[in-house]
């Protein structure tokens, strides 16, 4: 794996490709506009967090005062507590190696977001090693979607 720097506002995020799905991109886009929403979150959720870019931007910019950075792959483990490090955000944020909401069954948070795969058939993913990518008949999707409400918290917004 090559390891990269992702720059937003100053702030230097590390991580590769290969864990890669997407923030890299898409920070840069969906960070500026939740902020103008001016809304701000007590505790936060990013599923499919990979290396943490997105969910780590939210605390950096003052969206959400705490996260929690979930994602299935524990290889993503070295990027994120080396991004949780490098920005001062150790009681801030906390990563969790879990299979969607397995290891987290009764928390509950304002704001909940998540970057899901999205390639139905692994057969079209080259190389294969790339987990981030593959959700055989959107199955994830579908797990993601059928538990979030379970973990939101109902009054965040009234």
């Amino acid at each position: 794996m090559t390891d990269k720097y992702f720059l937003f506002n100053g702030i230097k995020l590390l991580y590769s490709d290969e864990l890669d799905g997407g923030a890299s991109y898409h920070a840069n886009l969906f960070i500026p506009v939740i902020k103008r929403l001016n809304v701000k979150f007590n505790k936060c959720l990013e599923m499919f967090a990979g290396t943490s870019i997105t969910g780590l931007l939210l605390v950096l910019e003052g969206i959400c005062s705490y996260i929690e950075l979930v994602d299935i792959n524990p290889d993503v483990g070295k990027y994120v507590l080396y991004n949780i490090k490098s920005t001062s955000l150790e009681s801030k944020a906390k990563l969790i190696i879990s299979d969607l909401f397995k290891e987290i069954p009764n928390n509950r948070y304002d704001l909940i977001i998540g970057n899901p795969p999205r390639i139905p058939d692994p057969s079209k993913v080259e190389p294969l090693k790339y987990l981030k990518a593959v959700d055989v008949d959107y199955s994830l999707h579908e797990r993601f979607l059928r538990d979030l409400h379970l973990h939101l918290n109902p009054k965040v917004l009234t």
